[in-house]
């Protein structure tokens, strides 16, 4: 269910947002939408129908076309993310209104992970904050107008033989790999290893149990 929110920083003071939460934002309410925004929401909807997922959650999910992952510093909620020019925190002051936001917890044995695991996940975004890591400008082009666009959607190549670099690690691929050098889903399938098969999309309508919704805001 969707909630409003004037003051979204709340939720980390009340502990319903914590460390290592998967934060996913739909700018859609926001006005402008950016042409890279509405070409990621085209393509992931043909991503989802390719994984078999129902068109009203393909619909509702394509939407959010950038992921991030919630941090603290100090005692203050922020935002760690992979976007341009490189990996930054940012003040959960600085979102948009309008902008709807989807938390989700990433879970270990089907259980929601505990404050440990969650502390490990947010040293590896911290890590890449603090390094600078650069936003791979041609890796983002290549990401979603080749590798999906064309080799895999129109020419219906197979998923390894369309991903072979190891740089092409956008928003979303970040907080997966962020999630992978903590310890969690090292059985997934190796397609599912490589962090090009998570788009913002795809970890928000996730239907294996590696994650679970705490909750969705729109932030007024």
């Amino acid at each position: 269910m969707k909630r409003k929110r004037s003051n979204f920083g709340d939720l980390w003071r009340l502990g319903i947002v914590q460390r290592g939460d998967v934060l996913l934002f739909d700018y859609s309410g926001c006005g402008g939408l950016r042409l890279q925004a509405r070409v990621i929401r085209a393509v992931q909807r043909r991503l989802l129908r390719d994984l078999g997922v129902e068109e009203h959650v393909r619909i509702r999910e394509s939407g959010f076309s950038h992921a991030g992952l919630a941090g603290l510093a100090g005692e203050r909620g922020v935002i760690l993310e992979m976007t341009s020019p490189r990996a930054r925190l940012r003040q959960v002051s600085d979102l948009p209104r309008g902008v709807r936001v989807m938390v989700r917890r990433p879970r270990d044995g089907g259980e929601d992970i505990g404050e440990a695991l969650g502390r490990r996940i947010e040293d590896c975004a911290w890590r890449d904050v603090s390094a600078g890591r650069r936003y791979p400008y041609g890796e983002l082009l290549t990401y979603w107008v080749w590798s999906w666009g064309l080799c895999k959607l129109l020419l219906g190549r197979r998923f390894a033989s369309v991903f072979r670099s190891d740089r092409a690690d956008v928003c979303s691929g970040s907080v997966w790999r962020w999630c992978l050098e903590a310890g969690l889903y090292r059985d997934s399938s190796e397609g599912d290893l490589r962090p090009e098969a998570w788009y913002p999309a795809r970890l928000a309508a996730d239907w294996e149990g590696g994650f679970r919704t705490v909750g969705v805001w729109e932030l007024g």
